[in-house]
């Protein structure tokens, strides 16, 4: 008797077991598809299901649409969209998000998009989203604005920025705001340009989507162990009720925002061209006056300037040479190195090359010029901030409050003689560069970031123009040396102390970054191609003719559960004729069909060819023992007589 309780107390402790296993599997493919469908019926949310191909008799995964606050009289439509994958872990959340939406009285439509395909274990061009699909059933007289939330992001984070777009002013605004009142902005800097999206190499691909159909959008990032947390649920209703309070939906492509008095503020284009106009026609009447009106600062300044132009176009020579020989040395020396490690490994290289260099150039000016004074280069210092000034509000007006910051600074180190409070303007001069520095890099791809800094030579002549007023500043002060102690060994001390100093703080810095970058970043998946045929894939086919045409049915048998399948028909000709199944022409004479991630493990496609001969290839991305490692396999088979 103690024997058979003792067995059925084990049998039911392993059923529970195994039932609690069971549920631990992480769903995926139209497991997923249906368990979320399933999860919003049975909450009595009315789902709707999109497929994302034209499938045939295959079950492939789909999209979950549930539509709320349906005002017919409103044009104004609040999508919020859920990656599938997300949804076992945050029911909670998702149910109480749902519920409370539906209390709420709004005067425009929502639409919860609960998308399929979108977290792909492979990035790359002609995978099919869920999102994309989605995006292309929207109808056109309509205004949409998209919140992407993430619930299982590895920290809280707001992406804004893609392809050379920006999300809107308010929306960007309401989302900063959000993770401040909250508590949770520490990956937030305290400046955001919108100028930063103008680059190819700050990329997402979800955004991206969005803004090429005119859509505003921004995606909010969740930490994954507190997405069932009162944290999460905050976030998900101050950025829906902040959407409801925003009255002027405007899209402002260009703006500056600032963490100012407990809240971000937005400075608007508008906003910069009032105040960037005035400032550059005072500050070219400033010149005016100073090098052309003035009779005593007239002779003066250019007498000062002349004797010592020639570190105009030397600096500049010396900083595209510089720049030039860090990108060699980053391409012999930091080849091996993460991404992280060869952008941080070739910018401090050049800095540290071009600080060398210009060093030893002020070092021999005050050698062998002993008649200027430290006003040569305050002139020097003031028109070079203007020049930059210009240049970088014509490249782009949200950039204009840093360099108007800087001019005013130099402006400051035109009147003060000390030399301490020169260096102190030295660092100021430099943190308004350091936020947009900062992001410029947080936000990148670096994959793409590296690319750019090998490639392009805009960023040549670019970074010259930035430097150039700081070098200056540092000569200033080596100047002062020479005439307080009227010793040339304070001036080798001096240009010691700046170039040990400065060094050592960016080699500290890019150790110190390189390493949270890594950290953070997950490694790429490793794909291992066999170039054998694999028995794991069980390939047939079978023909009817109707009249001169063949109906063609493949049939594929995965026998290992399938990340990636690719199925491709050549043939002299055009390989399908017509089908029901979606299928992407690759060129005159080959066809792949359109298969969604994670497929079934058993798969027809029927369609119509006059092909007599032809060549049916398929090619599956399997996982394999290893964690984050991956098989590509492949089966074929030919039909028909070649000749």
């Amino acid at each position: 008797m103690k024997l058979r309780i003792r067995i059925l107390c084990l049998a039911a402790l392993l059923s529970v077991f195994s039932a609690y296993a069971e549920s631990k599997v992480e769903k995926k493919g139209t497991e997923l598809s249906t368990y979320v469908f399933s999860f919003l019926k049975k909450n009595g949310f009315s789902p709707e299901t999109q497929s994302l191909v034209a499938s045939g008799e295959n079950a492939f995964p789909y999209n979950n649409i549930v539509h709320l606050s349906e005002n017919q009289e409103s044009s104004e439509n609040l999508l919020i969209i859920f990656f599938q994958e997300d949804v076992e872990n945050n029911t909670t959340l998702i149910k109480n998000c749902i519920n409370k939406l539906k209390e709420n009285q709004n005067d425009y439509n929502i639409t919860l998009l609960f998308t399929y395909g979108n977290k792909q274990v492979f990035e790359g061009t002609g995978r099919i989203t869920g999102i994309q699909v989605f995006i292309d059933s929207l109808k056109s007289n309509l205004s949409y604005t998209a919140i992407i939330f993430d619930l299982n992001s590895q920290d809280y984070n707001i992406e804004s920025s893609s392809q050379k777009q920006s999300s809107p002013s308010w929306l960007v605004q309401d989302a900063y705001n959000t993770f401040h009142a909250l508590g949770i902005d520490k990956n937030l800097s305290t400046l955001y340009l919108s100028q930063l999206s103008s680059y190819d190499f700050i990329k997402s691909s979800i955004l991206s989507d969005f803004f090429e159909s005119s859509i505003p959008a921004i995606k909010i990032n969740l930490k994954k162990q507190e997405t069932d947390s009162d944290i999460s649920e905050k976030v998900l209703f101050h950025m829906i009720n902040s959407f409801s309070s925003e009255k002027n939906r405007k899209w402002e492509k260009h703006f500056l925002m600032l963490r100012l008095f407990g809240r971000y503020q937005v400075l608007s284009e508008f906003a910069i061209l009032r105040i960037a106009v005035p400032t550059i026609f005072l500050w070219t009447l400033f010149i005016f006056l100073l090098f052309l009106v003035n009779t005593r600062l007239k002779k003066h300044a250019w007498s000062t300037i002349r004797r010592i132009w020639y570190s105009v176009p030397l600096v500049f020579i010396l900083n595209i040479a510089s720049f030039l020989i860090s990108r060699g040395f980053a391409i012999g020396l930091f080849s091996s190195m993460s991404d992280a490690g060869f952008i941080y490994g070739m910018l401090s290289t050049y800095i540290i090359i071009i600080l060398f260099l210009s060093l030893i150039f002020f070092v021999l000016t005050l050698l062998y010029n002993t008649d200027f004074e430290e006003y040569s280069i305050d002139y020097l210092i003031v028109v070079s901030c203007f020049i930059n000034q210009s240049v970088f509000i014509l490249l782009d007006i949200s950039l204009s409050p840093i360099f108007i910051t800087i001019c005013i600074l130099a402006l400051i180190a035109l009147v003060i003689k000390k030399n301490i409070l020169h260096v102190i303007i030295f660092v100021l001069m430099i943190l308004p560069l350091v936020p947009y520095a900062h992001n410029l890099i947080s936000f990148a791809d670096m994959k793409n970031f590296r690319s750019f800094l090998i490639e392009s030579n805009k960023i040549i002549f670019t970074l010259p123009f930035v430097l150039y007023p700081l070098f200056l500043i540092i000569f200033r002060t080596l100047t002062s040396l020479k005439r307080r102690y009227k010793k040339f060994r304070a001036v080798i001390i001096g240009a010691c102390s700046y170039f040990v100093i400065i060094s050592s703080f960016l080699i500290i810095l890019s150790f110190i970054r390189t390493n949270q970058i890594n950290s953070s970043k997950k490694e790429p998946p490793l794909i291992i191609r066999e170039t054998r045929e694999s028995d794991a894939i069980v390939l047939n086919y079978s023909d009817k003719l109707i009249f001169d045409d063949v109906i063609r049915t493949i049939s594929i048998e995965l026998g290992k559960k399938c990340i990636v399948c690719d199925l491709q028909i050549i043939s002299s000709q055009n390989p399908v004729l017509y089908t029901d199944n979606d299928f992407t022409l690759l060129s005159s004479n080959t066809c792949r069909f359109n298969i969604p991630e994670y497929p079934p493990d058993v798969m027809t496609f029927s369609y119509g060819t006059n092909a007599l001969h032809s060549k049916i290839i398929v090619y599956a991305v399997i996982e394999d023992e290893h964690e984050n490692q991956y098989r590509l396999i492949q089966k074929s088979m030919i039909i028909g007589d070649s000749k």
